[in-house]
C-alpha cells in the first residue's frame, strides 16, 4: 500500500489570519489579549477575541456566513489556506482530522442553527461536506 502524506500548517487567531501573521506578531511580542466589555464582569475582561466581523469579511468570499457558527467559519477558512497550499489534494482520498479544545459551546446559548450542531460529530461532518471529503472526518477533543 503506498500512502502520500501532506504536511500544512494555518492558524487563525486575535495575531493574524495565518501562519505568517501570528509569527511576526509574536516576534513584534504583540499581545492578542485585549480589554473587551463584557456584561457579566463590571470592569471587563481581557481576552483573545476574534471579532466575528472580521471572519465574516473573510468568510463571505468563500461563503455564506450566516449559514455557519463562528467556530465553522474559522476552521473552514483555515482548511481552505492548507487546501489551497497543495492543489493536488484527492479530498475524494483524503482524510480530515479536526482538533478542537470547545467546539461549538457558543451553541448552548440560544441559538438559530440546529440543535446538532453541538455535537462535535456533526461539525467533522459540517466540514466534510463544505469541502466534499469522503473519508470519515476525525474529531479530536483535547
Amino acid at each position: 500500500m503506498n500512502s502520500n502524506f501532506f504536511l500544512a500548517d494555518s492558524i487563525i487567531s486575535p495575531l493574524g489570519f495565518n501562519t505568517e501573521e501570528n509569527l511576526e506578531n509574536l516576534r513584534k511580542e504583540n499581545s492578542g489579549l485585549k480589554r473587551h466589555q463584557n456584561q457579566r464582569f463590571n470592569n471587563g475582561i481581557y481576552a483573545g477575541i476574534i471579532s466575528i466581523e472580521k471572519i465574516d469579511e473573510a468568510f463571505s468570499k468563500i461563503g455564506n456566513p450566516s449559514e455557519f457558527t463562528k467556530l465553522e467559519k474559522m476552521i473552514i477558512l483555515s482548511i481552505k489556506k492548507v487546501i489551497e497550499k497543495s492543489l493536488e489534494i484527492d479530498l475524494a482520498h483524503t482524510g480530515l482530522i479536526i482538533s478542537t479544545t470547545k467546539g461549538n459551546i457558543d451553541l448552548l446559548e440560544n441559538s438559530s442553527f440546529e440543535k446538532d450542531r453541538i455535537h462535535l460529530w456533526k461539525l467533522g461532518q459540517v466540514m466534510a461536506n463544505f469541502f466534499g471529503f469522503e473519508k470519515n472526518t476525525v474529531i479530536v477533543s483535547n
